[in-house]
């Protein structure tokens, strides 16, 4: 009997070793293969992080004041010419940057060492026709959802108006009707100028308490899906 316990106990003991030795064994590969440089492991790369915006503007989503801020680097540039160089690679040379953008009716520039607002102040006195508008973001940050100002305004009357009576309310500001909108009762595209003036026009018209509301047509970032 003693004879048999002892060779079960060599037998256990010699099969224990056995699994310790498989279970380092397994624990050792990872590291084996954890690509290592002479220095210790790689650290993670991490991104800059993105530029602060400071300059807001506030506009009215129906009765919902939202804020935007301006990206005091970024210009848009609507229908750009089909052929020749850009105006704003003219003016500005090295000084503007296309960046990339997937809709072919804008362009977006990146300036350095000019401002945005300067840039279209400037096209815009060379060549009034010029559709041009700064750049904001839907957040404090250059990573926020870009929005553009490409000119008129979108205006829902009260359902009651008729035709007639828009026309008079436009004629008494002195706006123009582009069309009616098939999205409602009454709700118009207004002519602007692009840029500051369309955010303008439509706050100083929603605040005077005679429409429903009044909203920059804005052009807005689309990311593909």
């Amino acid at each position: 009997m003693r004879s048999h316990l002892r060779n079960l106990d060599v037998y256990l003991s010699s099969n224990c070793r056995s699994l310790i030795y498989i279970a380092v064994f397994l624990l050792l590969i990872p590291l084996a293969f954890s690509p290592m440089s002479s220095k210790g492991a790689e650290k993670p790369v991490s991104k800059a992080p993105a530029t602060e915006l400071k300059q807001s503007y506030t506009w009215f989503d129906g009765d919902t004041e939202r804020t935007v801020w301006l990206n005091p680097s970024l210009l848009a540039e609507f229908n750009p010419k089909t052929t020749g160089q850009s105006p704003v690679k003219q003016f500005y040379g090295d000084r503007a940057t296309e960046q990339p953008n997937r809709q072919a009716y804008i362009k977006l520039w990146q300036f350095d060492g000019v401002s945005a607002e300067t840039a279209v102040r400037e096209l815009i006195s060379d060549d009034p026709k010029r559709r041009l508008s700064v750049v904001f973001h839907d957040l404090a940050s250059a990573n926020g959802n870009k929005r553009a100002l490409p000119g008129n305004i979108i205006v829902f009357f009260k359902p009651s108006w008729e035709g007639p009576q828009v026309q008079q309310w436009a004629k008494t500001h002195r706006l123009n009707i582009v069309k009616k909108l098939p999205i409602g009762a009454q709700v118009y595209e207004i002519e602007t100028a692009p840029g500051f003036k369309s955010l303008e026009t439509a706050n100083m018209i929603y605040k005077t308490g005679e429409v429903t509301a009044a909203v920059p047509n804005w052009w807005e970032e689309v990311e593909p899906r």
